[in-house]
């Protein structure tokens, strides 16, 4: 009884905030929160997972060839982008506009988590399209090589469903600094 006396409180306090200022600003959020990544999302996906190449038979190689890289998983991460891609997951974590992938050594640090490899990138979107930007990618063409040259692991998976998680985190800019405008332009 208390719960739905409780449930029915609720209800008459929300119908008495339609049509306020926190109202429609509840509507904005709701309407916003999709697009901008704080909700699951669920459809079909590509994976890919980066791996370390192995020590044993590269031991004459540079030790830095034998590592994943910042700028391999940001090559993953824009090519499917550019591929449409809906959502993007990088290890367990959703990525949005202020979220940075950043390596040191062979960790990666992303909103205050550090991971290991395998390196595991999802995106939700058009799997062809996003396939197809990954094949052409032309620095992906070089990580290729190197997977082939000193055993680095590439995987890519399709998927015809899987859930995203929304982004959990603090959405607070912590700094920003205006893009100069160029030359000719207003």
């Amino acid at each position: 009884n208390l719960v739905r006396d409780l449930q029915s409180r609720v209800a008459v306090l929300t119908k008495e905030q339609e049509g306020t200022a926190a109202a429609r600003a509840q509507g904005i959020i709701d309407r916003l929160s999709a697009p901008v990544g704080l909700l699951p999302m669920t459809g079909p996906a590509v994976t890919v997972s980066l791996t370390d190449a192995p020590q044993e038979g590269n031991e004459e190689a540079n030790p830095d060839d034998l590592v994943v890289h910042q700028q391999d998983l940001q090559a993953v991460i824009n090519a499917m982008w550019r591929g449409g891609a809906l959502g993007v997951q990088v290890m367990d974590q959703r990525l949005i506009n202020t979220s940075a992938v950043r390596c040191v050594g062979n960790t990666l640090i992303l909103q205050g988590r550090v991971y290991s490899p395998p390196f595991v990138v999802t995106a939700v979107g058009d799997r062809a399209k996003i396939e197809r930007e990954l094949a052409h990618d032309d620095y992906l063409h070089g990580y290729r090589a190197a997977v082939e040259f000193f055993g680095l692991g590439y995987e890519q998976t399709s998927q015809t469903a899987v859930t995203i998680p929304g982004f959990d985190g603090p959405l607070n800019l912590t700094h920003a600094e205006p893009i100069p405008a160029k030359e000719g332009r207003s």
